[in-house]
């Protein structure tokens, strides 16, 4: 049977008004594997001013499953939310949004008198609601704008709820607060404008296309087929949708979310990308992950998740992530997710973790060589895809037979980049030096438990003003780099092993210090460099003698 045969397709359309009721009688429902609310407030404006403009906003997709679909969707026993709303129990009519989650989350949680939910039994969840979706429209600035006070009895006579806008009996009584208060300004224009804005969103009309029957993979895949011009279906997304009826309870997205929030986040490693959490599932059943996750390749990622073994290759994933994350931040010093220098790094280093449950020390040696080696030499941004397929084969070799980990290309050499003018975490170049200074600053100490982790943050801007915007110390002065260095709480504690580390004499001199700083720094870093293997822009000052003999212990 066709595709076509199994799904029927009816274009349609609603006031906002009958989405809402459809809402609080049930027939609309959140299905469980649906994405997470993620809109700013910028979002929610523009969607609330594109109506009162009378500009369409797109239509939204909602889906009748076939019945085996329905028992799966009516035995999962999950608490889901619609705009801050308990979403109410199913029916045996309910219709599941597939696109448009976004958009009617936001109406719902703006437009929905919260009165009317309470009349029904329906739970709002206040924290939710009044950090995502406490607009009014402020008749004065003829706009919306957010509240920030759970006080909505201190808003001014301008201001007015938007799920008021909707109800005309709020009308009658705007009208007479107007009158009591003896407003002095235009009267007659406050009312006007009360009252146009109110009769768009009553109505407003938003189209919608409707899908009977069929599973989750085959609604998924009319989904794209109506949506090829519109927003992407997200890996997270697919991935949870093909295994409600392998473990209903598994919800990819909450057990990512779990794990960047309570286990990466002591490792300031909560701000990982999502993605990234995706692709080292992927890379655990020996595929490079962008072989998978590609343009049209919903079925290749179908296939992956239909093996027996998914869900606990998943899970186990995590344990390795979180092995991944010490590794980085104890044993080579990346403290903060922002000094990652790429993220196939942290890729690859868990599948090592996946595949080798007890590493020995020489294989940690190696791995963290690996780490230097792939950052200074821009290694995954000299090769192109076909090379770096290569590269994980290389490092596939590395784990299973110990071999070399890295790749090495004839045609491509091993060189660092110039010297970085100022320190900035977008650029590999300047991680790799913040890294080095942290490393060196610990003589490639590895971070042990207990009280050598006790660090604070702290920030080094303002500490001089710089003339000349050369030096070392200079650095770029954006939101993402307020955190990069840290410092021990008690000070008198701090122990250096000689004097290497302090530079005297200057007279008081800032630009004669910085001036000799930089010049120790590079000698340092290009001894470092050289002991790996990577050409250094200015490699003529320091003698291979040297730096073997520097390095060597490392």
């Amino acid at each position: 049977m066709d595709l076509e045969e199994k799904i029927k397709i009816k274009p349609d359309d609603g006031f906002i008004a009958d989405y809402i009721s459809d809402f609080l009688n049930g027939k609309l429902q959140v299905p469980v594997f649906q994405r997470d609310f993620v809109w700013n407030t910028e979002q929610k404006l523009e969607l609330l001013r594109s109506i009162a403009k009378g500009y369409p906003i797109g239509s939204v997709l909602i889906w009748k499953p076939n019945q085996e679909t329905i028992d799966i969707f009516q035995n999962i026993d999950k608490d889901l939310t619609l705009g801050g709303y308990e979403v109410p129990p199913k029916n045996y009519d309910s219709l599941y949004i597939l696109d448009g989650f976004q958009r009617l989350s936001t109406l719902i949680g703006c437009l929905l008198n919260p009165n009317f939910a309470e009349q029904k039994g329906i739970k709002r969840n206040n924290s939710i609601w009044h950090k995502e979706f406490n607009f009014v429209f402020n008749l004065l600035d003829n706009d919306f704008e957010v509240v920030r006070s759970k006080d909505l009895s201190k808003l001014s006579t301008y201001q007015i709820p938007v799920y008021k806008l909707v109800d005309s009996k709020n009308f009658y009584a705007f009208q007479t607060s107007l009158f009591n208060n003896d407003i002095s300004d235009d009267v007659e224009t406050l009312l006007q404008r009360y009252q146009e804005i109110g009769d768009r969103f009553s109505k407003y009309k938003i189209p919608n296309v409707k899908l009977y029957g069929g599973t989750i993979a085959e609604a998924i895949e009319v989904f794209q087929k109506l949506n090829s011009q519109g927003s992407e279906i997200t890996t997270d997304w697919l991935i949870s949708a093909s295994l409600i009826k392998k473990d209903p309870n598994f919800r990819l997205g909450d057990e990512i979310t779990n794990l960047l929030e309570n286990k990466l986040k002591p490792f300031n490693f909560d701000k990982l990308k999502r993605e990234v959490v995706l692709n080292c599932i992927i890379n655990s059943f020996e595929d490079v992950y962008f072989d998978v996750i590609s343009k049209n390749s919903t079925k290749k990622i179908e296939n992956l998740v239909q093996k027996e073994d998914f869900i606990e290759v998943a899970k186990f994933t995590f344990k390795s992530i979180i092995k991944t994350v010490e590794f980085l931040f104890k044993e080579l010093m990346v403290i903060d997710v922002k000094l990652l220098p790429y993220s196939n790094q942290f890729i690859f280093i868990t599948y090592f973790f996946n595949k080798t449950e007890n590493p020995t020390t020489e294989q940690l040696k190696v791995l963290k060589n690996w780490f230097w080696v792939t950052t200074y030499s821009n290694y995954f941004t000299i090769y192109n895809l076909s090379k770096q397929r290569t590269a994980f084969q290389t490092f596939q070799r590395f784990v299973f037979s110990n071999e070399t980990p890295i790749f090495i290309d004839e045609n491509k050499k091993f060189a660092i980049e110039k010297f970085p003018k100022k320190i900035s975490m977008g650029s590999v170049r300047g991680k790799a030096l913040a890294l080095f200074m942290l490393n060196y600053s610990r003589e490639f100490k590895p971070l042990e438990n207990g009280n050598e982790t006790d660090f604070r943050t702290a920030k080094i801007f303002d500490v001089y003003t710089f003339k000349n915007k050369d030096e070392i110390l200079v650095f770029e002065n954006s939101s993402e780099n307020t955190n990069v260095f840290y410092e021990k709480f008690d000070p008198k504690n701090i122990s250096f092993p000689d004097e290497k580390y302090f530079l005297g004499n200057f007279n008081d001199n800032p630009d004669e210090f910085l001036k000799e700083r930089k010049e120790k720094i590079i000698e340092e870093e290009m001894k470092f460099v050289k002991f790996l293997g990577v050409d250094y822009f200015n490699d003529d000052i320091i003698s291979d003698e040297d730096t073997k003999e520097d390095w060597n212990n490392y």
